[in-house]
């Protein structure tokens, strides 16, 4: 697996990089650039906003869940304390209708 960049879509805005929790990516003349070895926690691609940064290797399309498959709540809660990334978050109040879907 690799990460790849497209330099026709990279607007070189940088959020990949500020994001990157190894440090690994670089804006150079106007195009974001792998610089080190990537841990491969997908960061920069849920950022860009041009979708010009993809890791190969996850290509497998994400299948629907229905009522069987759903996690139950405190299943999906240590699932979400498990992870180790973590995300800019706007500093605004939370729907009460998106945490009940919570």
């Amino acid at each position: 697996m690799l990460i790849e960049i497209d330099a026709e879509r990279c607007i070189g805005c940088g959020r990949c990089v500020a994001d990157c929790v190894g440090s690994n990516l670089l804006v150079e003349d106007g195009t974001a650039r792998v610089k080190g070895r990537c841990i491969l926690c997908g960061h920069c691609v849920a950022v860009c906003p041009t979708n010009a940064v993809t890791i190969s290797g996850f290509d497998e399309e994400p299948r629907p869940l229905d009522g069987a498959e759903a996690l139950e709540p405190a299943r999906l809660l240590a699932a979400l304390g498990a992870r180790r990334s973590m995300r800019r978050f706007a500093d605004r109040p939370v729907a009460d209708e998106a945490l009940a879907d919570i």
